[in-house]
């Protein structure tokens, strides 16, 4: 291959490669951390050269497909095998793939060197596609269906794929013309987070009005939990309550108020006493006869 940057003396086996943007139309060794340029690996053994010819004899060659070694650096950490592999920012090199982006290929060996310094080379298979995270799913050749990847100019357009439906795929940024949630036999709904106290939310429509729910939506329950009266009451009747209302009376005329120059009501007559004397009381009148009934 000849559309390189540089020499073909300045490129070995396992250096990754991508599209350069100083010089159009080649290819130069990639220095960007999860390069999305990313495009093949260099080799020098391969099953079936493409374009090849007299003309190209002592130019290197990029495999784009199948088992080869990679080299790789620890600067994320030790590679096991299974690992998704992704650019690096020293000039060639792969690294274990922890964050969203482009990938080159998948790790066949493992790696234990742990720093950017650490370096070396592992089997590995080239499977270009892109990776959503440690804690994502792999989007890229493992999507599935019956749509084409339709490439035109520098966009590329997904068309018609089915996702796995347990796959969590996160996005930084997305666009759509159309969108459903849910179906009619599995209504579902969709969670957003409260913009003040950044707690969730599932959004459902029930009987055609729309509701919110705390939680998101694969624990919230549009069900308010029943409550529950305290150990020391339950069971317990609430005490009655007695009410009475007098009834009101317009006919009846209000009684007057009593008078400042009235004359005091007579006091009650006295009882006698168990205790008082049965003996007469003589009057001494002035007047009364003085007759004795005892002769001399």
């Amino acid at each position: 291959m000849k559309h390189i940057v540089g020499s073909a003396e300045n490129y070995e086996a396992g250096d990754l490669l991508s599209i350069s943007v100083a010089e159009p139309r080649k290819f130069e060794r990639s220095a960007v951390a999860y390069d999305e340029k990313l495009v093949g690996i260099v080799t020098k053994t391969a099953g079936l050269v493409a374009g090849g010819g007299d003309d190209n004899r002592g130019s290197i060659i990029m495999a784009l497909a199948g088992r080869l070694p990679i080299k790789v650096s620890g600067q994320n950490g030790p590679i096991a095998v299974g690992d998704y592999l992704a650019a690096s920012d020293v000039p060639g090199y792969a690294m274990k793939a922890v964050e969203e982006g482009k990938v080159i290929a998948i790790a066949m060996e493992a790696f234990s060197g742990a720093t950017s310094g650490d370096s070396g080379k592992i089997l590995a298979f080239i499977a270009p596609q892109w990776y959503a995270g440690s804690n994502g799913s792999k989007v890229g050749s493992t999507l599935q269906g019956s749509g084409a990847v339709v490439q035109g100019g520098t966009s590329s357009v997904i068309n018609n794929y089915n996702l796995d439906p347990s796959a969590a795929i996160t996005f930084s940024d997305l666009t759509v013309k159309k969108l459903t949630v849910g179906s009619s036999d599995e209504p579902a709904g969709f969670t957003m987070f409260d913009t003040k106290t950044k707690e969730p939310f599932c959004i459902i429509i029930e009987d055609g009005v729309l509701k919110t729910i705390p939680g998101v939506c694969s624990t919230a329950t549009s069900t308010p939990p029943t409550p529950t009266a305290p150990p020391d009451q339950a069971g317990e009747p609430p005490p009655p309550t007695s009410t009475s209302t007098l009834p009101a009376d317009d006919s009846l005329p209000p009684e007057p108020l009593p008078s400042a120059t009235s004359t005091p009501s007579e006091p009650p007559p006295e009882l006698p006493s168990e205790n008082a004397s049965t003996t007469p009381t003589i009057p001494d009148s002035e007047n009364a006869s003085s007759t004795s009934g005892v002769g001399e």
